[in-house]
């Protein structure tokens, strides 16, 4: 009798927990374990990159109670004559964010969604792949003799969620995080659980990467020093450090061309003065098919768990500059597959330069992948 798995998830949108989960059900044993996947949200680029093995569940995620309100605020905002208070009600919001209050007020809220959608299906591991709310309605409303939670990040940067997490994670077998360090970030939040806090690094390699490999109507410059980014456009990810790095080096003469890949609005930043140089390029699903014709990869963040980008670019063998993120040493290796400076546009900036200059004389080593990971998971479902 094989054993019922379901995972969760809130999107197959483009993102690295998505490329992650996706890499990890590429390999899963599907002679061994009968699969279900749960989306709970209709936005699903990557739908078609889930094996054919694996029984997809969605449309269970009623989202229009956030589309209204959330509609008629932009109208507010819109509208100069209710402008400042809407503002300030906003500012009041983030401040009880930054307390806690109102990240518990936000997961009610969206629990309160999906709590009438009963499954009556009993499934023998029930694993949440993206954490916070997704957890919660795990706990809540999800039959499985064993449950797991994942949390891709370094806690300590984003523990908005805390005042719930505590309550949920004493109801969950295992925690599930990819690195040494947000495991112990983790435990510094919850040593109450230590003791189910695991590490499963997110699997990258080659054959994973190849899913997302179709056409793409882009050229690279070529005969230019090539640069890419790949993240959302925002401050996590750097991308005003980014702008201000490219506008230190253009300053500099240096001849270069600086493509970053992701989804958001540019319109708060300003490189007007540096297009010839620095370009966005939007949501693109396969980067590494840009990735694999540039010179470097730079990685400019604030934090981050363990960058699924970092990791596509080792396998291609690309050089590396990441900033000091709390996690960089987990992925990085100074002068072997990389190099780390500090959070700001000018130390990016110079280490970009030195690297241009000098063209580093290592040959940097392509990794070869850890699908092996994926045993790690399979002893926890057995265990």
């Amino acid at each position: 009798m094989k054993k019922k798995i379901l995972f969760m998830i809130g999107n197959l949108n483009v993102g690295g927990v998505q490329k992650s989960l996706l890499s990890l059900l590429h390999y899963f044993d599907y002679e061994k374990y009968d699969v279900s996947l749960l989306i709970l949200e209709n936005k699903n680029i990557f739908i078609d990159k889930v094996p054919p093995e694996v029984n997809v569940m969605t449309d269970v995620f009623d989202d229009s109670i956030f589309h209204k309100p959330i509609n008629s605020i932009t109208n507010l905002i819109n509208n100069k004559k209710y402008k400042y208070v809407v503002l300030k009600i906003f500012q009041l919001i983030c401040q009880l964010f930054n307390k806690g209050i109102g990240a518990l007020i936000l997961s009610k809220i969206m629990i309160m969604q999906i709590s009438n959608k009963k499954f009556e299906n009993d499934f023998d591991v029930a694993i949440d792949y993206g954490g916070q709310q997704i957890l919660y309605f795990m706990v809540d409303y999800i039959n499985a003799s064993k449950k797991v939670t994942y949390f891709h990040n370094d806690y300590a940067k984003w523990d908005y969620y805390y005042l719930m997490d505590r309550k949920y994670y004493k109801k969950v077998d295992y925690i599930v995080t990819v690195s040494d360090l947000c495991a112990k970030s983790l435990f510094e939040y919850f040593p109450q659980v230590g003791l189910k806090i695991k590490v499963i690094e997110n699997i990258v390699d080659f054959e994973t990467m190849e899913l997302y490999s179709e056409q793409i109507n882009f050229h690279i410059i070529k005969n230019c020093f090539t640069i890419m980014t790949t993240g959302r456009v925002c401050q996590d990810k750097g991308v005003d450090i980014a702008i201000e790095a490219a506008r230190i080096l253009k300053s500099k003469k240096i001849q270069f061309k600086w493509y970053w890949i992701g989804p958001g609005s540019t319109s708060s930043y300003d490189y007007s003065d540096i297009e010839s140089s620095f370009e966005f390029l939007g949501m693109i699903p396969a980067p590494f098919q840009v990735l694999k014709y540039c010179d470097l990869y730079v990685q400019p963040s604030r934090f981050e768990g363990k960058a699924m980008t970092i990791e596509e670019a080792k396998i291609l063998g690309i050089p590396i500059i990441a900033t000091k993120f709390s996690t960089v040493d987990n992925q990085i290796t100074e002068n072997v597959n990389g190099f780390i400076c500090e959070i700001n546009a000018e130390s990016v900036a110079e280490t970009i330069e030195n690297f241009i200059k000098q063209r580093h004389p290592l040959k940097f080593p392509k990794n070869a992948g850890n699908k092996e990971e994926i045993e790690k998971l399979y002893a926890l479902i057995e265990a």
